[in-house]
């Protein structure tokens, strides 16, 4: 009389109004997971600072867009990241305003080719500077 299945997805996603995340790595035309850039500071010395990055989105369409586009996002990044400055990146303040300045990047980047931001959150997995 009553058979146990795994509900459909679509009626999960109808029924509790939550789509799940999709979380796409940010790579390097070379395909490297992550970002090198050199950063200017006042004490003269070579500083360096080294990122990994994802976008979080919930929709595959924009997951696609963000691959299909990956050059003109990671050539971007690459400038915002290499802008920055060593000393001020020290504060949290500063690393959240990064974040954030490369959220609306890539947000206005998925409005111009795709129309709609569908970037949720840019994400650093990991950041380490020297």
């Amino acid at each position: 009389f009553m058979l146990s299945a795994e509900p459909d997805a679509e009626v999960v996603e109808e029924a509790t109004g939550r789509v799940d995340a999709i979380y796409t790595k940010i790579r390097t035309l070379e395909g490297k997971p992550m970002f090198v850039v050199s950063l200017q500071s006042v004490d003269g010395k070579a500083h360096y600072m080294q990122l990994y990055v994802e976008a979080k989105s919930r929709d595959a369409e924009v997951d696609e867009a963000l691959k299909l586009h990956m050059p003109l996002i990671v050539s971007r990044l690459n400038a915002l990241f290499s802008g920055q400055d060593f000393d001020e990146l020290r504060s949290i303040d500063m690393k959240r305003k990064m974040q954030d300045d490369a959220l609306e990047l890539v947000q206005g980047i998925m409005q111009d080719k795709i129309g709609q931001a569908g970037v949720e959150n840019i994400l650093f997995t990991n950041l380490v500077m020297q």
